[in-house]
């Protein structure tokens, strides 16, 4: 078997995913590097990984959804 790796889904991450690795997560046919992305950080701020800032960074909303994944606006 063949070792794909890929970006975090996330928008905002930027970590890397080895499909089937633990940690990995798959939803909604996409790969994330942990439940707080593939949650959309509703009750997680940051991905907690080294070095990775997505949704932590000062003065954001964390623990908002992004606003590529609302709908309904505009």
């Amino acid at each position: 078997m063949a070792t794909i790796t890929e970006i975090c889904a996330c928008p905002r991450c930027k970590c890397e995913v080895t499909h089937h690795a633990s940690g990995a997560v798959k939803k909604g046919g996409l790969y994330y590097c942990g439940k707080q992305c593939a949650e959309g950080h509703q009750n997680y701020p940051g991905c907690g990984h080294t070095d990775c800032v997505c949704y932590a960074l000062p003065g954001d909303d964390a623990g908002k959804p992004s606003a590529e994944r609302v709908s309904g606006h505009g």
